[in-house]
């Protein structure tokens, strides 16, 4: 009998990871769920699922996986959503960009006969510039040569986190095992910040007197700063994340005025030297960085993904043994 996964939220993530499991079809049955019938159908018809399930409680009552890749400011609701009608033994995987939040929401909403992981992740290097977003951005090597952050909770057995970081290698994925508080810093500056940042940028600029003339001068580098805002999350969303991972938004929010405000002292003392040793430092920093992450390579890292990916019967098998259990053992 074929293991079911459930993937709640047919977006970009959602889809891409029943695009990535594709080659697995024959041991594994993927079950889709969105609130948009729209994306179900769009879905189904890309072949990232192999039914779609109307019916949020019919969707997971007969799961074994969950993947739960809904916008952050969905996440508690969903995981109320399906509580009841987990399955014993059921593990569910969260994309969402913030973690400590999600692991109370879990802890307090979910079955004791159920597991909660953190599944974070980083796309592919191919796939870091791209302007798609939503169902319509989903591909089946999203996440080659990324990395899924797997968020440490204590109340997980081993064997939910061994099918997490199996799971990331299915998709050809690395992962790395991360506490919830660092996964919520470093997504607060990394995920969240550059977001915020791009909206504040449009905002300045846009409602600024000389936009009617400054709108037919802006070029490359502005289109590239504020691009942001045409992928990002939902207002909703980005707003919920940056409210709930308070601390560290303002920490990092500080952290960028500073530096802001170190800029405009040079430009200020007309200090042209030291601004432009700034501004080689940055770009060169940058670089480094750039080329890291487009090689996809942290072998040299301390990761936890170099044994060999298992075989997906191996896995399917090790993981529940393939067989059908009831909602309750």
């Amino acid at each position: 009998m074929p293991v079911q996964m459930t993937i709640i939220g047919l977006g970009q993530i959602g889809a891409s990871i029943g695009l990535g499991l594709a080659p697995h079809s024959a041991e594994m049955r993927r079950v889709g769920h969105d609130k948009s019938l729209e994306s179900s159908r769009q879905a189904e018809k890309l072949g990232a699922v192999d039914e779609v399930r109307i019916n949020l409680p019919s969707a997971v009552e007969t799961a074994d996986i969950v993947v739960l890749a809904v916008p952050f400011d969905q996440v508690e609701e969903n995981l109320k959503l399906i509580a009841p009608d987990l399955r014993a033994d059921s593990v569910v995987l969260a994309t969402a960009p913030l973690q400590r939040a999600a692991l109370a929401w879990a802890a307090a909403l979910l079955p004791s006969y159920s597991h909660y992981v953190g599944f974070v992740p980083a796309l592919s290097p191919r796939y870091l510039l791209s302007s798609d977003a939503g169902i319509g951005g989903a591909r089946a090597d999203l996440f080659k040569k990324g990395l899924f952050a797997i968020a440490n909770n204590p109340g997980a057995p081993a064997g939910a986190v061994q099918l997490a970081t199996d799971l990331a290698g299915m998709l050809g994925a690395e992962y790395l095992f991360m506490d919830a508080l660092e996964i919520d810093s470093q997504m607060g500056a990394l995920h969240l910040l550059p977001q915020l940042l791009a909206a504040a940028l449009a905002s300045q600029t846009i409602q600024q007197p000389g936009w009617q003339e400054g709108r037919k001068l802006a070029s490359r580098p502005y289109a590239w700063s504020v691009q942001n805002t045409a992928t990002m999350e939902s207002a909703q969303a980005l707003a919920a994340a940056g409210v709930q991972n308070r601390e560290n938004m303002l920490r990092s929010l500080d952290m960028l005025a500073s530096q802001l405000s170190q800029i405009r002292a040079w430009i200020e003392t007309t200090d042209q030297p030291r601004l432009a040793a700034y501004l080689q430092a940055a770009a060169g920093s940058q670089a480094a960085w750039w080329k890291e992450r487009t090689a996809g390579d942290w072998s040299f890292d301390e990761l936890g993904s170099q044994a060999p990916l298992p075989k997906s019967s191996d896995w399917l098998t090790s993981l529940f043994g393939l067989r059908p259990r009831s909602k309750k053992q």
